[in-house]
């Protein structure tokens, strides 16, 4: 994994909140899993994910100056 090889200390849910997020970029590129992420993606949905998207960017941000 490209954080293990930088030097980045990820926790083990910070991995499979990355793992989540990766599928979604998966799920648009083919047309049967894009209309079922469609379906999935509720106002609700996706304000939850891009709070998490934000705060995860920011601990990013921080361990990388850190570093």
């Amino acid at each position: 994994m490209l954080a293990k090889e930088i030097g980045l200390d990820l926790a083990e849910s910070e991995i499979e909140f990355l793992d989540i997020v990766t599928s979604f970029n998966i799920a648009v590129r083919y047309p049967d899993a894009k209309f079922q992420f469609h379906r999935q993606c509720t106002e609700a949905f996706a304000r939850e994910y891009l709070e998490k998207i934000a705060a995860f960017a920011s601990r990013l941000e921080e361990q990388i100056r850190d570093a």
